[in-house]
């Protein structure tokens, strides 16, 4: 309601393209995709993303992160070639911009890495997945010790491990 509410507030003030506009879109896209308004939920973001696109440019940690969640909110409805399109975009970028040892990097691989497991290629999932366990533990000085991407890359791995049978691994990656 209140996201809603800010941002008619912020397009009647002519304010459509800032940074605002840019996180109030975000939120309501965040927000519409967390109770399930799958459509609601790729509008705002979609919004977000070109707003972000033209302030900042692709290259820019804000894109990189709405394109992201973009890919995450398509696969949510079964857009599978978006999901991939989208989330195969923000590692490439993420990992051009940001460097290979960094957090939003690693979030990329895990999602990359769902697409890998959906396509059958269960070795590239694994082998994406360590690499973001592996870029977490490197950075976990600056992370704090319960980072929920950390928990989901070894929730990943774990699926990976139940996707390829090796149900004695299932146990380490939980």
């Amino acid at each position: 309601k209140y996201s809603k509410e800010a941002l008619e507030i912020n397009e009647r003030c002519n304010n459509t393209y800032s940074n605002l506009q840019t996180l109030i879109l975000d939120q309501l896209s965040q927000s519409y995709h967390y109770i399930g308004d799958y459509s609601s939920s790729i509008l705002y973001g979609e919004r977000s993303l070109n707003i972000t696109k033209e302030i900042y440019g692709e290259e820019h940690i804000r894109f990189i992160n709405v394109l992201g969640n973009l890919g995450i909110y398509y696969w949510s409805i079964g857009n599978n070639q978006k999901f991939e399109d989208y989330s195969m975009k923000a590692l490439h970028l993420s990992k051009k911009v940001l460097g290979s040892l960094h957090p939003t990097y690693a979030a990329a691989l895990g999602t990359n890495a769902i697409i890998m497991l959906i396509n059958g290629n269960i070795e590239k999932a694994f082998n994406m997945t360590q690499e973001a366990i592996d870029i977490y533990k490197a950075c976990l000085a600056t992370l704090e010790a319960n980072d929920k991407k950390h928990t989901d890359s070894m929730l990943y791995l774990a699926y990976i491990y139940l996707s390829d049978n090796e149900y004695q691994d299932i146990e380490y990656a939980n």
